[in-house]
């Protein structure tokens, strides 16, 4: 089992790139969720220093893979205009320990959503779209291929993952109804787009906001696919969000919400091969359905880990969630 406490005591200096006169500093720590840890370097004054995360992994290549993006990419990310990465300040190959700066006075995009977006005030988050748009476009820029692929309904089918509909009580009618589209749009097949590295994960939860600026994290992925995948998955995820909103008049965003043509052009505007409004294309809906199957999977099972009485709340509440999303996915094609 790994023990943080001890690890940071072996290491301080390399972590916190200390010199042998600086030693004198006392490490306070607070263990997040997972193996993610926030660490504090505290003078003996009392006075905060540095600020950093500690993160640790259980995948080697994931831990390669995120640490190389990073240190290739940082300085080019620092040159766009109020869009980031976290600087990764140390690499502990061994161990499978990566450093990099604690982003301060930060909040998720995730916590924003629920917690502001209301029916009150429902565009104060327009800013954020746009950004989160401009990051991902700038993040499959930097890792164009020179490889491309002809989109088709094959292409979506062939990623639809059975561990994600087993963990639908109706796994048939979920992957009946899904083939029944795909076939639905076969004419439609033929658009030609560039593979990129992807996210995987570019939702709310793996964005964070300071005053001015957009973080994206957690990108240690080694797959090259088209765009249409990562912003098919933002969409999904801010619909269907992994948490209960915090205000009572909280408003749900929808496959309409203008949020998401903000995302779009802000998306659009700065990567120069795709040069239409991906909803203008069918193909593109297949995707969003795709990892509406996979995003609501994963709820599905994290709901398992509830007694028995929640467990039924939650998991009805998430399939009726899929179903209304099903729905309008069907009502953008008719």
């Amino acid at each position: 089992m790994f023990d943080i406490d001890q690890y940071i005591l072996e290491k301080k200096h390399h972590i916190f790139q200390l010199d042998k006169e600086r030693c004198s500093y006392v490490i306070n720590h607070q263990k997040n969720t997972g193996d993610i840890y926030f660490c504090k370097r505290i003078a003996l004054n009392g006075k905060l220093k540095e600020s950093i995360v500690l993160k640790h992994y259980h995948n080697s290549e994931t831990l390669f893979l995120e640490y190389d993006f990073a240190k290739k990419n940082e300085a080019s990310f620092r040159e766009q205009n109020h869009i980031r990465i976290p600087s990764y300040k140390y690499l502990d190959k061994k161990n499978m320990i990566v450093v990099t700066e604690f982003v301060e006075n930060n909040i998720t995009f995730e916590k924003l959503l629920l917690t502001k977006r209301n029916l009150i005030n429902n565009r104060i988050n327009l800013k954020w779209f746009l950004l989160a748009g401009r990051w991902l476009a700038h993040f499959h820029k930097v890792s164009i291929s020179n490889h491309s692929v002809t989109l088709n309904s094959k292409y979506v089918i062939n990623d639809l993952r059975k561990k994600w509909l087993q963990c639908f009580q109706n796994s048939e009618e979920v992957e009946n109804n899904f083939l029944c589209f795909s076939d639905s749009i076969k004419n439609n097949d033929g658009v030609l787009l560039n593979l990129s590295k992807m996210h995987r994960e570019y939702g709310p939860g793996n964005i964070l906001l300071t005053s001015d600026k957009l973080y994206g994290i957690d990108f240690g992925n080694n797959e090259m696919a088209t765009p249409y995948d990562d912003i098919s998955y933002f969409i999904i995820s801010c619909i269907t969000l992994n948490h209960l909103p915090h205000h009572p008049l909280y408003k749900k965003l929808t496959l309409h919400s203008e949020e998401f043509k903000v995302f779009l052009s802000g998306y659009l505007d700065h990567y120069p091969f795709i040069n239409i409004d991906p909803f203008n294309h069918k193909l593109f809906i297949l995707f969003l359905w795709k990892n509406l199957i996979r995003r609501i999977s994963g709820q599905l099972s994290k709901a398992n880990n509830y007694p028995k009485p929640i467990n039924y709340i939650l998991r009805n509440y998430i399939y009726n969630n899929f179903k209304k999303i099903e729905q309008e996915l069907i009502h953008i094609i008719n």
